[in-house]
């Protein structure tokens, strides 16, 4: 199972607020593009999900077939030289 660092969900889940408010997505979905990278869109989250919650809100879900992507993988929050927050996957 990948790790989802306390300032990762924390993150997810701002985001998220303010997304939904605009779009209503219920969830980030971390997905696999057709580059075959990894991508995150917004969705909602499915019956076979893993998912990750903050404060008892999922922020993030991924289906079962990503698991051995992500496996020992960390997603955390890094600030870039223009102080911004990025999300990071390591």
């Amino acid at each position: 199972m990948m790790t989802v660092t306390d300032a990762a969900k924390a993150h997810l889940a701002q985001a998220l607020e303010t997304t939904q408010e605009e779009e209503g997505a219920a969830c980030f979905r971390l997905v696999k593009s057709d580059d075959d990278r990894l991508a995150m869109v917004l969705g909602e989250q499915l019956n076979e999900d893993t998912v990750v919650e903050h404060d008892g809100k999922a922020v993030l879900a991924m289906d079962g077939e990503l698991a051995p992507v992500v496996e020992g993988r960390t997603l955390d929050v890094e600030e870039n030289p223009e102080g911004e927050a990025v999300l990071t996957l390591k």
